[in-house]
């Protein structure tokens, strides 16, 4: 079975807007988990002491930052191949791309 151009053309706008849906949810995403980062930094545990008894919590307030920037780094990887096929889309709507 043969697809006409008009059907494929509306599949594409079709998957162009789930495509546009899932990227603003990974923007929110990557906006709250950014802020989470700052929230954890900004924290008296995640600040350097000398002293001994602090050293526990210090590591797990790394720990944790560490933890939140890598679901941040897969989120905005996610995002940059969502992108990608968005912008694929795109191309073909306009014709410039087959």
């Amino acid at each position: 079975m043969v697809m006409s151009k008009t059907d494929n053309t509306e599949a594409l706008k079709l998957r162009r807007k789930v495509l546009g849906a899932r990227i603003q949810d990974f923007e929110k995403k990557i906006k709250h988990l950014t802020r989470e980062i700052a929230d954890e930094k900004a924290k008296p545990a995640f600040k350097t002491s000398k002293d001994p008894r602090h050293s526990k919590f210090q590591d797990l307030a790394r720990r944790n930052v560490a933890k939140l920037q890598d679901k941040l780094d897969e989120v905005t990887e996610l995002r940059a191949k969502a992108l990608a096929e968005l912008n694929k889309c795109n191309l073909v709507i306009k014709g410039q791309a087959v």
